[in-house]
């Protein structure tokens, strides 16, 4: 609870000192089709990723070149992202199943890293948000200090009905 907060005030000194921000609102799926991997944010809290675009993300994972020199952007960032879903389905494999079929584990028992794709399938919309078992048709994104201007960015992720779900640090800006 205290990082919550911590976040919170955090937020609103930004907003204080001029620093850029963005709120959007992404509409959301009602349900993700079997298989599905269901994230536990708190005790009421779910969020839905299909398991199928988790795996094409690491199927599809280009190779590592061997000098690391990319030849696209593109190509970089689906490495990423397949390392992300490989992280998620990992961390999916032993997890008990949900009665509406999911595999379903603790947001918290994910590496750090695979946040980072879940949050861009909700902000895609590629994913589904439960609270107390009812859906959430859209969720809130709240982006502090977008372009670490003052020392960090961080992204904020709410349920239609203002739940807080968590948060990621999306950028830092280093002082030496």
């Amino acid at each position: 609870m205290r990082l919550i907060a911590s976040a919170a005030l955090l937020g609103m000194a930004f907003n204080a000192m001029g620093v850029s921000n963005e709120e959007t609102v992404v509409p959301l799926h009602a349900q993700i089709n079997k298989p599905c991997l269901s994230l536990r944010t708190d005790d009421s809290s779910r969020i839905t990723l299909p398991a199928e675009a988790l795996r094409v993300l690491a199927n599809n994972r280009p190779a590592l070149p061997p000098n690391r020199q990319w030849l696209s952007e593109e190509d970089r960032l689906a490495y990423i992202a397949g390392n992300r879903a490989r992280t998620l389905l990992v961390a999916a494999r032993t997890a008990a199943t949900s009665p509406e079929g999911c595999r379903e584990l603790d947001l918290s028992a994910v590496p750090h890293d695979g946040h980072h794709l879940v949050a861009k399938m909700l902000e895609s919309g590629e994913a589904a948000v439960t609270i107390n078992g009812a859906n959430s048709p859209t969720i809130r994104i709240t982006k502090t200090d977008t372009q670490c201007e003052r020392s960090f960015g961080i992204a904020k992720y709410f349920a239609a009905d203002g739940t807080y779900l968590f948060f990621l640090t999306t950028c830092r800006r280093h002082h030496w």
